[in-house]
């Protein structure tokens, strides 16, 4: 099972694309974000930079509701894929968190409660 959860605030401001549907099919938008995840490292606290991205009508609301700074708890799968660098060449894995569930506000704390099948 592949499933992960975050707590942290957002580090930069929600970016939306759209991307247009094949055939008949409706478009897509997807929302992208940064979160910032606080972790202790030796006495102070230092941030993990975790990407996100949804989809469908969770990166509509997340691009009305969530701006920089505010608090949101991510819930979904980790997907990694190979970016080549143009500059060097080089293959590098990029892990992005695909939510499937972003609660902000006064929920956030509550949405961490364990998963049931």
């Amino acid at each position: 099972m592949n499933t992960v959860a975050f707590t942290g605030r957002l580090a930069t401001p929600v970016t939306v694309e759209t991307y247009p549907g094949k055939d008949s099919a409706p478009a897509k938008t997807k929302a992208a974000f940064l979160l910032a995840v606080p972790k202790r490292k030796r006495d102070a606290l230092q941030p993990d930079w975790i990407a996100v991205e949804c989809w469908g009508r969770d990166a509509e609301v997340c691009r009305e509701f969530l701006t920089k700074g505010v608090r949101v708890t991510v819930r979904g799968r980790l997907s990694g894929r190979f970016i080549v660098s143009k500059a060097t060449d080089r293959r590098r894995l990029r892990m992005t968190v695909v939510a499937e569930e972003v609660v902000f506000g006064s929920g956030c704390d509550l949405a961490l409660r364990p998963l049931t099948e």
